[in-house]
């Protein structure tokens, strides 16, 4: 890549002198635009004075430390091989795009290959304003999908959100994966009948508790979902799976185990009957332990 198109990509970068700007680290909370960034030889160089390394740096703005030669890298020998290969380019698989009420673009979640991710901000018509979210109100994704609607599925992640739309459900996840919840979050979920659906994971099923008690008081009605027979850090998607037909994986979330809270879990009820079921009760014997 070349110096003048990785520039776009940081925050309030000012020239510096010949080939050199300085610009605001992506990699901390920086206010104070302590990263340097120049070329030389062929080689953009990144230099954050208080500390972060390259390799967070690219990861941070989307980009392989590969990008940082202004000429392509001739493939290794060795690629493939272990020793001696060089990092694969991350290349983007889907945006997902988080929206105002009306539809207007607000903010995105960019997948890349490899499995990494970034926060962006955007400008109304869709395109990215800045390579971070921090001036910007997050929202819920698919804001418009579940303003009208009285029962929400509240999902980990935009693909498992997409995945319950697509089945006619209104579904909605919360920006940046587990344990980032906000209390705008709530306010968006007022009066609605929310079913939470956590990953089968120990921060899965703590995520779940803090916003099932986030919403109490506020949502009409709090439930939690259990799936069953998913592997461990499964998903509603790995759930879905079994499904032959669009009516079945439809069906499969209507009759999923519902429980007011993950403390009210029918441990002798045979609602568990999986290994996974077991799995379940452990993770929350485990929360309720730590809190």
């Amino acid at each position: 890549m070349q110096l003048s198109e990785i520039i776009t990509r940081f925050e309030g970068a000012k020239p510096n002198g010949k080939d050199s700007f300085q610009a605001k680290c992506p990699s901390h909370e920086d206010k104070h635009a302590s990263l340097t960034i120049s070329e030389q030889n062929g080689k953009i160089l990144m230099h954050c004075h208080a500390g972060c390394d390259v390799d967070s740096i690219c990861r941070a703005i989307g980009i392989a430390q590969s990008d940082l030669f202004t000429e392509p890298l001739e493939p290794s020998p060795q690629w493939g091989q272990g020793c001696g290969s060089a990092k694969p380019k991350l290349t983007e698989v889907c945006r997902y795009i988080y929206t105002a009420p009306d539809g207007t673009p607000l903010h995105a979640t960019i997948r890349y290959e490899p499995k990494t991710f970034r926060q962006v901000a955007l400008n109304p018509n869709g395109t990215i304003r800045e390579w971070t979210v921090k001036n910007v109100k997050t929202v819920l994704y698919n804001l418009p999908g579940i303003i009208n609607a009285q029962t929400v599925y509240l999902v980990e992640g935009e693909k498992d959100a997409d995945r319950l739309i697509s089945l006619g459900f209104a579904a909605t996840t919360s920006p940046m994966g587990a344990g980032k919840w906000r209390t705008d979050y709530t306010e968006m979920l007022r009066a609605k009948d929310v079913i939470i659906i956590p990953d089968n994971d120990a921060a899965g099923v703590k995520h779940a508790e803090v916003v099932a008690k986030a919403l109490a008081g506020t949502a009409k009605s709090v439930r939690t979902a259990q799936l069953i027979g998913v592997p461990n850090k499964g998903d509603v998607s790995d759930y879905l799976q079994q499904a032959r037909s669009k009516d079945e994986a439809y069906n499969l979330i209507l009759s999923l185990p519902l429980a007011e809270s993950l403390n009210n879990f029918d441990l002798q009820s045979g609602m568990n009957p999986s290994p996974f079921g077991r799995h379940f009760e452990n993770q929350v014997l485990k929360i309720k332990a730590v809190l």
